[in-house]
């Protein structure tokens, strides 16, 4: 459990730098698309990427069962959260090593991207 974490304080602090960084780059500029590297279990995308209504959203995470999850929360809490056409965006998420040199994340995205429309 995460509030049991020896260090729950470190969490709670990048959380609240991260929601700063995220209200910062996205208050004078609604509509971005979002790359969100190694996105973990998606559990910034209820409360602030939902918040900061980008206009597409990819998340990449090196662990399949981190990015079913990520999926399931953005099916959760953005498509099925009964919220109007204004407050969703489309998202797409890959399983990817953001840090291997010789999984060419470029490539993947192209690939990924061009194969899956965002609507």
């Amino acid at each position: 459990m995460r509030a049991a974490s020896p260090i729950i304080f470190l969490l709670c602090f990048q959380n609240y730098i991260k929601s700063l960084l995220i209200n910062e780059i996205t208050f004078d500029a609604p509509g971005l698309s979002v790359l969100d590297l190694c996105c973990g279990k998606g559990g910034d995308i209820p409360g602030k990427w939902l918040k900061a209504k980008p206009a597409h959203y990819v998340g990449v995470d090196l662990s399949a069962m981190s990015v079913a999850e990520a999926r399931q929360r953005y099916q959760d809490s953005v498509v099925n959260g009964r919220r109007q056409a204004n407050e969703t965006f489309p998202a797409i998420f890959i399983v990817a090593d953001c840090g291997d040199q010789n999984n060419q994340l470029t490539d993947i995205l192209a690939k990924d991207l061009s194969l899956k429309r965002l609507r």
